[in-house]
Formats: structure tokens, sequence, C-alpha cells
């Protein structure tokens, strides 16, 4: 009996100490796995942080006025300048109260020195017609990549591209028109600046024949900062305003100083 009791006892802690050792063995896979995971989401965090970096690209959007809409329209363009392609997945419009005003989920792969129109992608057109208040309202987009690098810009009419004036009359919306014995002239101007612009001078002129006449208008106008401001002026000069002639308008803020000019043929 005695024997016996001592052989169930030898096994028995046999037996714990083979438990003890899986126990041990599922510990060290357990922690090692866990080490080996930690390691492998570090490096792959640390790559994504270094093909973030290696990300570069720029937006660009622009507004025109739509003659046969008789509204104001906007593409987005993004440009690719980095190391890496890139894929585009989301898309803002904000306005100057930081509202959202329209968001877009958008899956388009940019290749390395590429550049799209947004519109190309999704279509924006139509409902940015209708969302737009270029007189009262700034905006600003947001372009979101896969990677989670963010790049946005403020609207800009596209005929601040080829122009350096802090105010910027926009070509399309505006207009000299003959009615009657009078001509009316329509400006819509865009302040480019972070502030206020005091118009008190429209000078119309027209070089021909040798000769160069001129008309000015004083005038009492504000432009506000970032958005289209709107008037309609009259003219009366019949040397200036002739059907099909070329008319020279150029805008002066109360110090005198020219702040826009633009070429109109008169309608």
């Amino acid at each position: 009996m005695t024997g016996n009791f001592r052989f169930f006892k030898c096994e028995r802690g046999a037996g714990a100490i083979i438990a003890f050792v899986m126990v041990l063995m599922i510990s060290i896979l357990f922690i090692g796995g866990t080490f080996i995971w930690q390691v492998q989401s570090q490096t792959q965090v640390n790559a994504l942080d270094t093909s973030r970096m290696d990300e570069a690209y720029f937006v660009e959007p622009v507004f025109s006025y739509n003659k046969e809409a008789e509204a104001y329209s906007a593409i987005v363009y993004v440009h690719n300048t980095g190391l890496l392609p890139i894929k585009l997945v989301q898309a803002w419009i904000i306005d100057e109260d930081n509202n959202d005003r329209q968001h877009i989920e958008i899956s388009y792969n940019l290749g390395m020195d590429e550049g799209i129109y947004i519109s190309e992608i999704y279509e924006l057109i139509d409902s940015l017609t209708q969302t737009f208040d270029l007189t009262t309202t700034l905006y600003d987009f947001k372009i979101v990549t896969e990677r989670g690098n963010l790049a946005s810009s403020k609207l800009m009419p596209s005929a601040a591209f080829q122009s350096n004036w802090p105010a910027i009359i926009i070509p399309d919306a505006s207009y000299v028109k003959k009615q009657g014995a009078n001509v009316n002239i329509h400006l819509e101007i865009w302040n480019r600046l972070d502030e206020e612009l005091h118009i008190t001078l429209i000078v119309m002129s027209r070089l021909g024949h040798g000769s160069e006449h001129s008309e000015l208008i004083h005038i009492d106008w504000i432009l506000q900062p970032g958005v289209i401001s709107i008037k309609d002026f009259s003219g009366v000069s019949k040397k200036i305003y002739q059907v099909g002639s070329t008319s020279f308008i150029e805008v002066a803020d109360v110090d005198g100083t020219i702040v826009s000019s633009f070429y109109f043929t008169c309608q």
C-alpha cells in the first residue's frame, strides 16, 4: 500500500510539472506573438508615416461665370507633385463659418506628376452652381488622400490667374452695353485682399485714330474681402461707347490708386 501511495503521488507531481511547462510555453508563445505583432504594427506605422511624408499634392479650385446658365460654377484641379502615386478618397467644401456645404466620397488613383479636374471624376458643376453664393461667402476646398494627408485652397476666379490686380473684374459676368442714348456698365469684381477696398472712381477710355477719349464716373463702392461685389453704372460719352468698339475700364480706390482694369467690347 505504501509503495502504491508513493507511485500515485509521484504521478501527480509529474502532471503538475507538465501543466506548469505547458502554461509557461503558452505564455511565451503569447508574449512572443504579441511582441512580433507589435513590431510588425510599428513597422507598418513607420512605413505609413514615411510614405505619408513622401506624398505631396496641391489643390487649385477655380470658379467661372457661365453666360448660358447666368450663374457661377467651379472646378477643382488636383496635381500630384510628390514621390508616390496617391489615391484621392474624400473632398469637402467649407464655407467661411466652417460649415460643411458639401461632402463627397471619391476614388481616384493619381499617378506621379499627374493632375486631374475633380469635375472629371465627379459631377459637381450643377450642385456647386446651386451651392455657391459668391457675393457673400468665402469657400475653402479640402481634398484627403488614402494615407490621410490633406490639402486645401480657397476658391478663386479663373481670371485671377491672369491678373495681379488686388481687385479682379470677372470678364464673362461684366459688360459694357449700349442702351439708347446711354450705356449700361455692369461690373462684377472679386476682392482678393483680406480687407475692404473702397472704390471711388471708374475711368472709361477708348484709344483710336491717334486720340484718346475718356470719361470719369465718381462712385462710392465698398468691395468686401474675398467675395464678388456687383454694381451697375451709367455712361454717356458717345465718343467712347460705340457698338463694337473697345473700351478700357480702370477702377481706382479712395487714394486714386488703380486697383483693377479690363478691356470690354461694347455690345
